[in-house]
């Protein structure tokens, strides 16, 4: 008899939960509806869903600035993506406070958000008069449904309707407590000097106690917002009163690499600038004027955007929205090459395969046009890239083997600073600078 109550008691139960889930408000998703594995996730800009395409994650103010807040500020970050599955979803956003190295931090939700911890991307529309249909989301936060409280590193995650993952962003959080000083130069040691960058800098924090600089100050150096080749953990040099000096000759260097190339697809009426030609075969065909390797030629000034992107319908600028009405173009590459490599493959680089090494992205070797080749499916707008070379015995992201290196290229350098507090549980991100190198 007392199994039976037991059975029955159970089922009750089971039917109560069940109905309170049932009856969740409209953004009060509970963390345990969410995945379980959450801490195995790789913290790194990732996109999950072959039907995701052109994720833009910025700071509201500035189209071309990193996601990166002040804490305590009106400043707010944009994240906006397409589905190309027409179906309507509905997504919702997570955010997960991590460690100076993208690990996952020890504090709990409540200790860094305010409002609800999982909440629906609520903005959406569908493409206008386009060739390609989509759905495009967008959402800025923070939000009158969530607000950040502490300073570091943010993973944003976004979730379709089975709680599965289909894309993640890197976002930063800022609170001034000291300031960097940075200086970029020509490499000082003489075997360097001709094809990289040296960037000395200092930390002034005389209004702030950093007492073990050594052990738990880390900083971070991102050249053009990579995050592949960033240079990590840096310790000072010298220490001279609350002025910390990082003047390395060797350890803080990146190649120059060379100008990025480019295309401007905002409008499909006409040929841009290196646009061979363009065709319509349900979709929008777009053929690039193939190109050459440039690694043995000399340094030539051009204006970039440094591996960026910027969607845009030149038709919409008065009338529509650009992040509905741009088409979407099948992008054909194409380069040079006298023989195939033996020992190694060529990928297309940069915002636009989302700093990232896609298979998709990789070319192939064309016998009959003596030129390497791939097509990306990619929205209206105006784009840098490059070419990277994968050796098949390393891994290294090779961006110098095509392009070539000089030490005069324009580039854009950020610098982060975390510290971790006597007694605290996270790493703050207390300083940083953003600064265009230009010899």
């Amino acid at each position: 008899m007392k199994k039976t109550h037991l059975i029955l008691g159970f089922f009750l139960l089971m039917c109560i939960n069940f109905h309170c889930i049932g009856l969740k408000s409209f953004n009060t998703l509970s963390e345990s509806d969410a995945i379980s594995d959450i801490e195995f996730f790789p913290f790194n800009n990732n996109v999950y869903s072959s039907s995701v395409k052109t994720i833009i994650c910025r700071k509201v103010s500035d189209k071309l600035e990193m996601p990166i807040i002040n804490l305590n500020s009106d400043e707010k970050i944009y994240l906006t993506f397409d589905d190309l599955s027409e179906n309507y979803q509905n997504y919702t956003y997570k955010l997960i406070h991590c460690n100076y190295n993208w690990s996952k931090s020890d504090l709990t939700e409540s200790e860094y958000l305010e409002g609800f911890f999982e909440n629906f991307i609520r903005d959406y529309s569908y493409s206008f008069n386009t060739s390609v249909r989509y759905i495009n989301y967008s959402v800025v936060i923070p939000n009158e449904d969530v607000n950040i409280t502490k300073s570091g590193n943010y993973y944003l995650v976004v979730f379709d309707e089975k709680k599965q993952p289909v894309l993640s962003r890197r976002i930063m959080v800022f609170e001034p407590k000291a300031y960097i000083y940075p200086e970029i130069k020509r490499a000082t040691l003489i075997h360097q000097k001709s094809h990289k960058q040296e960037i000395d800098f200092s930390i002034s924090h005389s209004n702030y106690s950093i007492t073990h600089p050594f052990s738990d100050l880390h900083v971070t150096i991102l050249q053009n917002e990579r995050w592949d080749n960033a240079l990590t953990d840096l310790k000072p040099l010298f220490i001279k009163n609350a002025q910390l000096e990082y003047n390395y000759e060797d350890k803080n260097t990146f190649f120059g690499g060379n100008e990025f190339r480019f295309f401007d697809t905002k409008s499909i009426k006409f040929y841009s600038m290196n646009i061979k030609r363009i065709e319509f075969d349900s979709v929008y065909n777009v053929y690039l004027k193939s190109t050459i390797k440039r690694s043995f030629q000399n340094y030539a000034t051009m204006y970039d955007i440094n591996g960026k992107r910027l969607i845009r319908r030149l038709e919409s600028d008065d009338i529509g929205n650009h992040n509905s009405d741009a088409d979407y173009c099948l992008v054909h590459f194409s380069l040079k090459y006298e023989e195939q490599i033996p020992n190694g493959d060529i990928y297309v680089f940069g915002e636009l395969t989302n700093w990232d090494i896609l298979q998709e992205a990789k070319l192939k070797y064309n016998i009959s046009t003596m030129s390497y080749e791939t097509s990306l499916l990619l929205k209206q707008g105006y784009y840098n890239y490059c070419y990277v070379f994968i050796d098949d015995a390393n891994p290294f992201i090779d961006d110098t083997f095509i392009e070539g290196s000089h030490y005069e290229t324009e580039n854009e350098y950020t610098i982060l600073a975390y510290y971790r507090e006597i007694g605290s549980r996270y790493d703050k991100l207390i300083a940083m600078n953003t600064i265009k190198f230009s010899y």
